[in-house]
């Protein structure tokens, strides 16, 4: 019935939704610093104290559930981390824990050097998996993120780090998001997202002032050029415009960094989803499908209703377009 890979049963298991107060002891964040965090809307941060595997199996079995679907029916996986300390210890034990709930001959593919971008990269491969043929019928996706020994702070003090895992399916025939497009690129020459400094507010805009070449709000300017054009090329691949968006779910990294993603992309204030942010912080690269899964039980969708997802990472953007066509 559909041209492209349909995406279901998204889920996500994060941790222990904590006030951003007690950062002010393990990281010893100041008065002032806490202020700023709130400014951006970040009230909250998700400390997990499981391994990251069982954080992973966590959401990949609601995800199942969802989808009605058992490990055996998964034909393979595409697994994103944006775990500054992944590690062969880690890959084993994720390994060795999809063994052991039924996954026993599915093709894993894993990506790496994605940062927090991983779901626009991780869909893509999902997709073409999903085209490849009749072998292929459902790819598991799961993306996961963590800190651990990290500190929770980002650059500058900009954003909140979080621990979760948010999973999802990928299938030729079956699911109620039709993915028209998943546009991802990256620029080694950027590293714009720890650009964003505190005293910005979440409407500045990028074309006021003409700063120095080598300023911090160059660079701004230049990461949000990246950003305007992922988020053209998957208006043209999708066969969409801005108008048709019914929201814009991107990286929680702060009510900034959602305001100038809307901006680069054409968008309205009203269209960005924002509750996550003060909710659960940044949860690396799971955001975009925590925030398609919330706006969705908050705001149901109707078929024909398009969702932007964009992602903002050093070097590394991202933007799919999905269309809601309603259950399989």
């Amino acid at each position: 019935m559909y041209s492209k890979p349909l995406l279901s049963g998204i889920a996500y298991s994060v941790g222990t939704v904590t006030p951003i107060d007690a950062l002010s002891e393990t990281e010893g964040l100041t008065t002032e610093t806490l202020t700023s965090l709130r400014g951006r809307g970040l009230e909250n941060f998700c400390h997990d104290s499981r391994t990251t595997p069982e954080i992973c199996l966590a959401s990949a079995r609601d995800t199942l559930a969802a989808a009605a679907l058992s490990p055996g029916e998964i034909s393979a996986i595409v697994f994103a981390s944006s775990n500054a300390e992944w590690s062969i210890v880690d890959e084993a034990e994720l390994l060795d824990a999809l063994h052991r709930e039924g996954f026993v001959k599915a093709s894993i593919t894993g990506l790496t050097l994605q940062s927090c971008s991983g779901f626009g990269m991780a869909l893509r491969v999902a997709s073409e998996l999903a085209r490849a043929g009749q072998s292929t019928k459902n790819v598991l996706v799961i993306l996961c993120g963590r800190r651990r020994g990290l500190s929770r702070i980002g650059p500058q003090a900009t954003t909140v780090f979080s621990d979760g895992a948010a999973s999802c399916i990928v299938s030729a025939n079956r699911g109620e998001f039709e993915i028209l497009a998943c546009e991802s690129q990256t620029n080694t020459r950027l590293d714009n997202k720890r650009q964003i400094v505190a005293s910005e507010s979440p409407t500045t805009s990028l074309t006021s002032v003409e700063p120095p070449s080598e300023s911090p709000l160059r660079q701004l300017q230049a990461g949000a050029q990246e950003l305007s054009e992922i988020s053209a090329r998957a208006y043209r691949a999708s066969g969409t415009t801005p108008s048709q968006m019914r929201a814009l779910l991107g990286t929680n990294g702060s009510l900034t960094y959602l305001h100038l993603m809307a901006q680069t992309a054409r968008l309205p204030p009203e269209k960005v989803y924002e509750d996550n942010v003060p909710r659960y912080g940044h949860v690396h690269s799971c955001d975009n499908l925590i925030g398609l899964k919330t706006f969705g039980e908050k705001n149901p969708p109707s078929p024909g209703d398009h969702y932007l997802l964009m992602a903002w990472s050093p070097y590394i953007v991202s933007a799919s377009v999905l269309r809601y066509v309603g259950p399989s």
